[in-house]
């Protein structure tokens, strides 16, 4: 899977520890404590190699994703280890009474006084106190399994009820994005030229062929992480009324508050105002869901997302971590209890935050990532943001576990776990030169390249093999991000004021919000939701090509056309392209497997010269394109656009305004085949004017340009094209 090499806004911050490790103190022997045993689970391949097959486009199980019922079956506990343990806590003295299988969450929860817990786990582990919020955890935290049942278990912690007293909120390091630079100017959406320094949300639309929404299926919310980073609804309001008209005012997300997280007010930093910003104008008239958690500064992220979606996760491997996620209560005003299974999660999530994972222990990234495979599983499509910062992930690359004098990569998570879409971001310059794509390679450490991506990987290594140091990346790691588009240069509204902003935190919404636009239409037509995207996006990588690079190979494969061009090239003429129908049609046969030159019958070179509008200046170029272009095999028409208005009337029986250049010219022309030109430049780039994009092009759809064509001219074009081309896709005049 390519992606791209821009980025161009900081993600997130990195988030530290908060509570400095001399406020624990040892707990006396005589307190009883809860604790809790977390369960191997060894379906865990089972469960993987399932999620592979129902999300396998080409499998006849695919869509058939779990209920919850049956997710949680692949996570419980055999009998055969909950017997093992139940005889290990009995030959321990524990009171059987207080025990407590939590098969949904594979835990087992017994109380036991400090002094025997601590005789139970060895020699060396200790029960701790914090003073400052009244917490509770085992020291050390990475202690050793017993014996007796190491074959069975995990790992064991105090319970999550244990989670008491008041944590303090620290505010010494935050998310953060990129500065904003000051307004500009407006760009206008019919002209992608006009919107490579401020992509708005016409220009996004018009950029990849999104069309406005007219439907929005019952269920089908788009789901927004939110973490503690308010937004105003004074800047939704103006965002709509400037630049997506359609949407009314008053518009905003559906909020889920979560354990007392506020989603309105001052923003902090606007990147849940981003999300919204660049969700709502895709996917309306579907709404948007923001499932609002608090910031805590602790060091972790998301658990508490995921325990009010999913009742099962609060307990599941010992439930969330007291050190780094919020405990209740009390935390932030709110007193608790923290919520378990309280909401629905929707079809799509979109999480444009992330941690260092280096920050984070290795326990806690996997249980959470079991977690969103467990949601992969039941048919929801999670969308994570990779980072803007490349291979060193939030903050700077790490230390080489095999040389403490070199560097590592570093990772940010959630998007390293391979049970969610990674998206990347890229930067689309529409000036006419080429964009050139990058792609980069970023392997995770603590995760193994899913089955999806290791062809892609291989492949990528064996043509560009870095050669790091050991130790640098994980070669079987993790690959993202799985896709990339625009994310450099949005516009925005933010403190009132008409900006641009960026990053992958701008492209992960963007493409959560088409993915959730393709779910409504599966959903309107009686189908399920596409689920876990990330087996259809490997097999289908030509898809996501850079849309530029894919015209231009397509483009080469016409001999006759590339002679045209490089020949147009040398008459030096003001202005000029090879323009229209003979590039389309050349797109065309490629796409279909036909003839490059097929149904071709003239190649139009256009050029704007307003110095001498005589009749007589145009033939001396005509005559000298002739002896140029004698030997090629198919007409070459010539024409100075800066004469049009002269002549057009006559022909076809409407007036039309004297053009100011070849490329007002082209944008008049009446259909969206024709609003194409390429030439080249002394350097040998290519510049290209395609002020509708590509995307119809390669989808063989026709659509009318009523700007001055008649409807019956647009009718007997079409149907030339579709005797020659009966794939092609013909939208009505009206």
């Amino acid at each position: 899977m390519h992606c791209y090499s821009v980025f161009v806004a900081l993600l997130s911050a990195q988030i530290v520890r908060a509570l400095p490790q001399s406020q624990w103190k040892a707990v006396s022997g005589d307190e009883v404590v809860r604790a809790a045993v977390a369960f191997h689970q060894p379906k865990l391949a089972e469960a993987e190699a399932l999620l592979m097959d129902i999300s396998d486009p080409s499998s006849e199980k695919f869509g058939h994703y779990l209920e919850l019922r049956e997710v949680q079956d692949f996570f419980k506990p055999s009998e055969g280890s909950q017997r093992n343990v139940l005889r290990w806590l009995e030959d321990a003295g524990i009171d059987l009474s207080s025990v407590h299988l939590k098969k949904a969450a594979a835990v087992l929860e017994f109380s036991a006084p400090v002094k025997q817990l601590g005789k139970m786990l060895g020699a060396g582990v200790h029960i701790m106190h914090n003073d400052a919020t009244g917490e509770l955890r085992l020291e050390p935290t990475d202690h050793a399994v017993p014996s007796a049942i190491e074959d069975d278990v995990e790992f064991i912690a105090l319970a999550p009820s244990q989670k008491t007293g008041k944590t303090k909120r620290s505010h010494a390091v935050k998310p953060v994005i990129d500065t904003l630079p000051p307004p500009y100017k407006l760009p206008v959406a019919d002209d992608l030229r006009n919107c490579s320094e401020s992509w708005t949300p016409s220009c996004i639309r018009k950029l990849y062929g999104v069309p406005l929404g007219t439907k929005a299926a019952k269920n089908n919310s788009m789901g927004l992480f939110g973490y503690g980073d308010p937004y105003q609804p004074a800047d939704l309001n103006q965002f709509w009324a400037k630049h997506a008209p359609f949407i009314p005012k008053g518009t905003k997300p559906k909020v889920k508050s979560i354990n007392g997280a506020v989603a309105e007010g001052e923003p902090v930093e606007g990147e849940e105002l981003l999300d919204i910003e660049m969700s709502y104008p895709i996917v309306y008239p579907q709404t948007v869901t923001m499932f609002q958690t608090p910031y805590s500064n602790k060091g972790g992220i998301a658990n508490d997302f995921l325990d009010a979606v999913d009742a099962s996760y609060c307990k599941y491997d010992g439930g969330d971590d007291p050190d780094l996620d919020p405990t209740f209560p009390v935390f932030g005003g709110f007193q608790g209890p923290a919520m378990c299974g309280k909401y629905q999660v929707t079809n799509v999530v979109s999480i444009s935050f992330a941690i260092d994972e280096q920050t984070l222990p290795r326990r806690y990234i996997q249980r959470q990532c079991h977690e969103w495979m467990k949601l992969a599983l039941s048919g929801v499509s999670v969308l994570v943001a990779s980072g803007d910062r490349g291979v060193q992930g939030a903050t700077q690359c790490t230390v080489n576990p095999y040389d403490k004098k070199k560097e590592a990569f570093n990772s940010l998570f959630p998007g390293s776990c391979p049970y969610v879409t990674a998206v990347g971001a890229t930067q689309v310059n529409f000036t006419g030169s080429r964009t050139n794509e990058v792609a980069v390679y970023d392997p995770k450490h603590n995760f193994y390249s899913g089955a999806y991506q290791r062809k892609a990987v291989a492949s990528y290594l064996a043509a560009n093999n870095p050669h790091y140091p050991k130790g640098t990346y994980n070669i079987s790691g993790r690959a993202i991000p799985d896709v990339a588009l625009l994310g450099a240069n949005v516009t925005i509204v933010q403190d009132g004021k008409t900006t641009i902003s960026g990053g992958t935190s701008a492209a992960t919404p963007m493409f959560a919000a088409m993915i959730n636009r393709i779910n409504d239409e599966r959903l309107l037509a009686g189908k399920k939701p596409i689920g876990f995207l990330n087996q259809i996006l490997y097999q289908h990588p030509e898809v996501f090509t850079d849309q530029i690079a894919r015209f231009r190979q397509a483009i080469e494969c016409n001999k006759t056309l590339m002679t045209v061009l490089s020949r147009a090239a040398e008459m030096k003429l003001p202005n000029w392209y090879l323009a229209a129908g003979a590039l389309t049609q050349t797109v065309w046969n490629v796409v279909t497997d036909r003839d490059p030159e097929l149904g071709i019958d003239d190649y139009d070179l256009i050029y704007f010269d307003d110095a001498d509008l005589s009749w007589e200046a145009e033939d001396a170029v005509i005559q000298a394109g002739k002896k140029i272009f004698a030997d090629i095999p198919t007409e070459v028409e010539i024409r100075n656009q800066a004469r049009v208005h002269l002549w057009y009337e006559k022909k076809f029986g409407k007036p039309c305004p004297q053009h100011r250049s070849s490329e007002a010219s082209m944008t008049t022309w009446g259909t969206n085949t024709a609003l194409i030109g390429v030439r080249l430049r002394e350097d040998g780039e290519w510049d290209i004017f395609a002020p509708w994009g590509f995307s119809d092009m390669f989808r063989l759809t026709v659509r009318p340009n009523q700007m001055i064509m008649a409807e019956e001219t647009y009718h007997k074009k079409v149907q030339r094209w579709i005797k020659l081309w009966p794939e092609l896709k013909i939208m009505p005049w009206k």
